[in-house]
C-alpha cells in the first residue's frame, strides 16, 4: 500500500475518441469503487463527432456535445469540460437533461 488512505477518484483523459481506459483502468475502478473522472470529456479540438453521436444527438433535439457528456455521465463518471465562456458553461450543464438510455451507450461505445 502506497497510503492508509483509500483512492476515492482518478483523473483520466477519457471521452467518445479516447477510450483506451476501458479495456483495464475503468473495469479496475468501478471494481474498486473508485470514481472516474473524465478530464477532456469532448476530446481535443474536436469539431466533427462520430457519427452515432451526431444521430443520437438529432433524434433528441440535443448538441454532439451534451450528448458527447452525457454519455460519460450516463455511465456513472464525471466530466470535467472546458468552458470558455457562459454560452459553453450552460451547454455543458444542459447535457444533464439528456440520459442515455443503456441502448444508446452501446450504440456509441459499438460504433466509435
Amino acid at each position: 500500500r502506497i497510503s492508509p488512505l483509500p483512492i476515492r477518484a482518478i483523473q483520466i483523459e477519457y471521452n467518445v475518441f479516447n477510450r483506451d481506459a476501458e479495456k483495464d483502468l475503468v473495469p479496475f475502478c468501478r471494481t474498486h469503487d473508485i470514481a472516474v473522472m473524465a478530464y477532456r470529456p469532448l476530446g481535443k479540438g474536436v469539431t466533427d463527432f462520430p457519427r452515432p453521436v451526431v444521430e443520437i444527438s438529432h433524434e433528441r433535439g440535443a448538441t454532439p456535445s451534451q450528448i458527447a457528456l452525457s454519455w460519460l455521465t450516463s455511465q456513472g463518471m464525471y466530466a470535467i469540460p472546458k468552458a470558455l465562456n457562459h454560452a459553453h458553461i450552460r451547454e455543458n450543464w444542459q447535457s444533464q437533461e439528456f440520459p442515455l438510455t443503456s441502448n444508446e451507450i452501446e450504440r456509441i461505445r459499438n460504433n466509435v
